[in-house]
């Protein structure tokens, strides 16, 4: 190992009797599944080192209860044996140091999460390294990052990297084309520096077209996409009634006149749709759009429904008179929360008869199925 790692064996086995991370100290060193680390002031871990115990590494999420967020600098430096080193199951990971994995000479494929930093020369001199991707988060390339990586062909930047460093991608000679997205605003001179067979993929009046001009670098004009940002979204309901499931409303998206294809030209994300409150629709932009726009859906509780089947029925006014009765439901809570449909605040067998005189279409001073909390 390349650095002192240290804990004695009693304090290592308290710490995990009791599942504590506050106690390690950034200045502690613990070795688990052969990665040695610390916990940060922020009760994240951080790794320094690793054992080399394998070729094939893969980052874990938690160590010793804590995420870990960091790979400190220097963590893997020439380690050579490291043929790959999977990020998949590291979703907390948001930094990589400086030299993290410096002279790491076996690694042939990189697939880098979402980042917040990466440091200096963190992957410089992966002389194998042929295929990288690097998902959406990071903001800047760092100087050196990729130098000396004469295997690499081809990268494709995310539109979240605005930056690209000094030799960033210098002495890549293998390095056939660049995709640089229009957020790109900064390029160093020398961030290319030796990339004798590159040619640049951008788009036209970018910071790297100008920069492939003036640095006289081959180049090729990408067909803008669309920021679906400025399309028109129209939602199927922007309120439904809460069932106990999930609900995914449909949304038509449109450009002008024409309606965009589901999975073709966008993608929609659902979160929060489950609970009563507000459902968030992500849409994405894909093919030949991009960017995101976000909208909303209510979820709310359709007074009357107790049963949660989105309708109002004679099953939930006898649900609400058994639970009057006291006879044990299987929905208790809900005949407590949507049950009250006369809003009076008490839960009564006005409720009840105002469900079956409105199923028998006679007048009630209750919209029943329309009310919602």
């Amino acid at each position: 190992m390349k650095k002192m790692k240290f804990l004695t064996a009693l304090l290592l086995t308290i710490l995990l009797m009791y599942g504590s991370v506050a106690a390690v100290s950034a200045d502690t060193f613990v070795t688990l599944d052969g990665f040695s680390f610390y916990i940060n002031a922020d009760s994240e871990a951080v790794i320094v080192d690793y054992d080399d115990s394998s070729s094939c590494v893969e980052l874990p999420d938690i160590l010793l209860n804590a995420t870990v967020a960091e790979i400190a600098k220097n963590a893997f430096f020439g380690d050579s044996s490291i043929e790959e080193i999977s990020f998949d199951n590291a979703t907390g990971l948001r930094r990589i140091g400086s030299n993290a994995f410096c002279n790491c000479t076996a690694i042939t494929a990189l697939s880098l999460p979402s980042l917040d930093a990466l440091g200096f020369g963190a992957f410089q001199g992966c002389t194998q390294l042929k295929t990288l991707s690097i998902a959406e988060g990071l903001t800047e390339i760092p100087a050196q990052a990729f130098y000396g990586c004469e295997k690499l062909e081809d990268v494709t930047l995310p539109s979240s990297v605005n930056t690209i460093g000094d030799y960033a991608f210098g002495g890549c000679a293998s390095l056939g084309s660049v995709t640089i997205p229009a957020t790109v605003t900064t390029i160093s001179d020398d961030a290319f520096y030796n990339c004798d067979q590159l040619n640049i993929l951008c788009y036209e009046g970018s910071a790297a077209h100008l920069y492939a001009q003036a640095q006289k670098i081959p180049y090729e004009l990408l067909t803008k996409k669309t920021d679906i940002a400025d399309e028109t979204v129209v939602i199927e309901a922007d309120a439904v009634g809460f069932n106990g499931e999930a609900h995914y409303p449909a949304v038509t998206v449109t450009y002008g006149d024409t309606e965009l294809e589901e999975n073709t030209d966008y993608t929609p994300e659902y979160s929060d749709n489950t609970a009563v409150g507000t459902a968030t629709i992500r849409i994405i932009g894909c093919g030949a759009y991009d960017g995101e726009q976000s909208i909303v859906c209510a979820i709310k509780n359709v007074l009357g429904d107790v049963d949660g089947d989105g309708q109002v029925g004679i099953v939930d006014a006898t649900f609400i008179q058994r639970h009057l009765a006291g006879i044990r439901i299987p929905f208790a809570e809900r005949v407590e929360s949507v049950g009250n449909v006369s809003n009076s605040g008490t839960l009564d067998i006005i409720d009840a008869t105002a469900i079956q005189y409105w199923l028998a279409g006679r007048d009630t001073p209750y919209s029943v199925s329309s009310l919602m909390e």
